[in-house]
């Protein structure tokens, strides 16, 4: 379950692969614990009892920060901690993105790999990006490489590093028939998302002023 984009109520996404996404309190005065997501940490209005989840939310100079989502007082920059990095943002009673971050860069370094979507350049520095915002437009790689997604059919869109790759990643198979696995390279290399194995890559990425090998031969 810790794959998945959906929570029902974002509980089955707090615990994953031995990390914790957001935090558990108590609430209402009782003595259970209650998850709350990451999304409702330093966003301005307490949800825990004991205010833990606005508790250390204040920036310092070299602290990594941003502005938060869903702040409710004031547009203050606030910490990115690490249970805030690469937390499921969909749930299931809203199709509207809910990041910590305003401009989703809590949705990069991933501590858990298996979040990892793909690897690029963001402010000049290398990153990696979460699985959840591959291909959702937002531009976070320097060279837009988050957004090179391929509509293969009418039911299925994938980040182009998932094509040619011999595994379906599109229930129809479109992946893998795609025009462009018709001509590959002979070399291989690791592609910079997707597969994590030295793969062929279409002739078509070479030179195209993208870098889709990890060591960038392909330009």
């Amino acid at each position: 379950i810790c794959q998945l984009v959906w929570g029902e109520d974002c509980e089955d996404e707090a615990l994953c692969n031995g990390y914790t996404y957001g935090m558990y309190c108590n609430r209402w005065g009782n003595s259970i614990l209650y998850h709350i997501a990451q999304y409702q940490i330093c966003n301005g209005k307490e949800d825990c009892d004991d205010g833990s989840d606005e508790t250390g939310c204040t920036s310092f100079e070299n602290m990594k920060s941003c502005i938060g989502y869903t702040q409710a007082i004031n547009v203050i920059r606030i910490p990115i901690f690490n249970y805030t990095r690469c937390a499921v943002i969909y749930y299931a009673d809203s199709s509207i993105p809910r990041p910590y971050c305003e401009d989703f860069m809590d949705q990069t370094n991933c501590s858990d790999i298996s979040k990892v979507g793909l690897t690029c350049s963001i402010n000049g520095y290398q990153s990696t990006v979460s699985k959840s915002v591959v291909c959702l437009g937002i531009g976070l790689c320097d060279d837009g490489l988050d957004g090179q997604c391929i509509t293969t059919s009418h039911s299925c869109t994938v980040h182009k590093h998932l094509l040619c790759d011999g595994e379906l990643a599109c229930t129809d198979g479109s992946d893998e028939k795609n025009q462009v696995c018709s001509q590959m390279t002979e070399k291989t290399c690791f592609r910079k998302g997707g597969n994590e194995t030295a793969l062929k890559i279409p002739l078509v990425w070479l030179t195209d002023g993208i870098e889709d090998c990890l060591n960038g031969l392909d330009e």
